[in-house]
């Protein structure tokens, strides 16, 4: 693509918005989440990338982006608020480059206000960077003759919108009219909007299945001409059209050894060893209630077989509905595919003694409240959530509003009820511990592997 664009006297800048990690076997299968992953991402000659919040979630992951991944090396991994825990930064607070053909470009990135973050990171607060005379922000905007600004942006442009609108308007205090592309990520949706003449943001997809495409002149008077978006599959054929190659002259020499390093990757892990064979097909997207509802399996029939000991009451599972990313299909199951459809390493929560009622209650909160407003506490609010699921989804179990439940949930939606119940019955309170009665904690993933291996025989 830069060839080409060379060629064509056009500049080509290629941009990620950050959660590098937790998505296939590839990236979360290695005893540290990255481990490989980061390997082959150190191939990709970024412009720029940022950090986002699975990329932040674990130590040993942090510690494997600060020592291994070549953009915080050649200074193109950007980001202003995410921080090491002493302070010193991880990536560098904005970038700036001028480009063959003459052109200044200034590029800044940014998390939201993750709070779920390691312990050996720091989320700095987002709103406070744009009113702070001694911030980063500030001296990237005494950048001179800057012709473009590129923000990157592991932010939901339309559940947090706010932070947008705080950042387009931050920026055009400074430059009122410099083109301004906001590149946005997190919420897995392909999106496009334009806030003014020369500002714009687009948000494209999830893993990896489009790319972004933004493509404009900057006119004489410095402003935006021709600005045009799209969304482009990521197929052989697509690619080929968009570098004018074909399938003789598209292959490199880094592309072919990366494609042998991946399959290499791929077998040491095992990635293709069944574990089962699904008797159906079970979808991310069908009512909770319909029998093929990937939801409703794992909620109502793998969770119980192995968090119903030990307790005193009923158990009560819930779960969000956007920690299963992918559907399971009728037939063999493999490594890769488990780890497609459930790559979190969390454990399970449960609070003991919960009445019917309060769990209702609980639940209507959960699930009445913007994604947005979960602040990183849910998957959900990355609006990975497909269909009209709603955010949270409970045990098909009959609750009686004085009867004693024992409710059962991963860490992850343990943080959105603590903050609920806290919301909705601040004078009281609910003991939460590591669901106890298991030699050591099960994750999301080790269910699946388990229920598989042992129901789903070939």
């Amino acid at each position: 693509m830069h060839r080409f664009a060379e060629r064509n006297n056009q500049e080509f800048f290629f941009f990620d918005t950050g959660d590098l990690v937790e998505g296939t076997g590839l990236s979360d299968a290695t005893n540290v989440h990255g481990e490989y992953l980061i390997a082959l991402a150190n191939y990709v000659n970024y412009t720029g990338a940022t950090l986002g919040n699975h990329d932040i979630e674990y130590n040993d992951t942090v510690s494997l982006f600060s020592s291994r991944f070549l953009p915080i090396k050649y200074g193109t991994l950007v980001s202003g608020n995410v921080k090491a825990q002493d302070g010193s930064p991880l990536s560098v607070d904005f970038q700036v480059f001028d480009t063959p053909l003459g052109h200044r470009v200034l590029v800044l990135g940014f998390l939201f206000n993750f709070p779920q973050h390691s312990k050996n990171t720091i989320v700095l607060d987002y709103f406070s960077l744009f009113n702070d005379d001694q911030s980063f922000f500030q001296k990237a905007m005494s950048v001179d003759k800057v012709d473009l600004i590129v923000t990157l942006n592991h932010i939901d442009p339309q559940g947090q919108a706010n932070y947008f609108n705080t950042q387009v308007q931050a920026i055009r205090k400074y430059h009122a009219n410099t083109p301004l592309v906001v590149l946005s990520g997190h919420r897995h949706v392909l999106y496009y909007h334009q806030y003014d003449d020369n500002a714009i943001t687009i948000e494209s997809g999830r893993y990896f299945e489009n790319l972004g495409l933004v493509e404009f002149c900057l006119a004489c008077d410095g402003s935006f001409a021709n600005l045009t978006h799209e969304f482009i599959p990521t197929s052989l054929q697509e690619f080929y059209s968009l570098s004018n190659t074909t399938e003789s002259s598209f292959p490199t020499h880094t592309g072919d050894l990366v494609k042998q390093v991946t399959q290499k990757m791929y077998n040491d892990l095992g990635l293709g060893e069944v574990y089962g064979c699904s008797p159906a097909d079970f979808s991310t997207v069908t009512a909770y209630n319909d029998s093929s509802s990937i939801y409703n399996l794992f909620v109502n029939t793998i969770m119980p077989i192995y968090y119903n000991r030990s307790l005193s009451n009923t158990p009560y599972m819930i779960t969000n509905t956007a920690t299963l990313r992918y559907p399971i299909f009728a037939g063999p199951v493999t490594k890769d595919d488990i780890y497609s459809i459930s790559p979190f390493g969390d454990k399970y929560m449960y609070y003991p003694g919960m009445n019917g009622a309060v769990i209702q209650n609980l639940l209507n909160y959960m699930n009445s409240i913007p994604p947005s407003s979960h602040l990183g506490g849910t998957r959900s609010l990355c609006g990975e959530r497909e269909g009209n699921l709603p955010l949270f989804v409970g045990s098909n179990v009959p609750l009686q509003p004085d009867a004693l439940y024992d409710v059962i949930l991963a860490e992850y939606d343990a943080f959105v009820a603590h903050n609920g119940l806290a919301k909705l019955y601040p004078s009281q309170y609910f003991p939460e511990s590591v669901y106890p009665g298991l030699p050591q904690p099960l994750t999301s993933t080790e269910l699946l592997v388990r229920f598989i291996a042992t129901s789903w025989h070939c």
